[in-house]
């Protein structure tokens, strides 16, 4: 229900979730989450979901005004 973001589960040993931005241009950044640390998402009309990091330090970050993500630990 968001144009800016999907969310798709992908089937892996671990519980996890694809986050997926659609830029502008066509081109599309995903960032693997892990269930485990909960993530405010409504601000982009996406319901808050439990995600963590892949090395438990990369969270993604969206800020009510600048809808982008930051990564760290990469």
């Amino acid at each position: 229900a968001c144009p800016f973001l999907s969310l798709e589960k992908t089937t892996t040993s671990i519980s996890t979730c694809r986050l997926v931005e659609k830029e502008n241009r066509g081109k599309m950044k995903s960032i693997d989450l892990i269930h485990g640390h909960t993530t405010m998402l409504q601000s982009i009309g996406v319901h808050s979901r439990k995600v963590l990091g892949p090395l438990g330090v990369a969270l993604a970050v969206i800020g009510e005004r600048g809808k982008r993500f930051e990564r760290d630990g990469t």
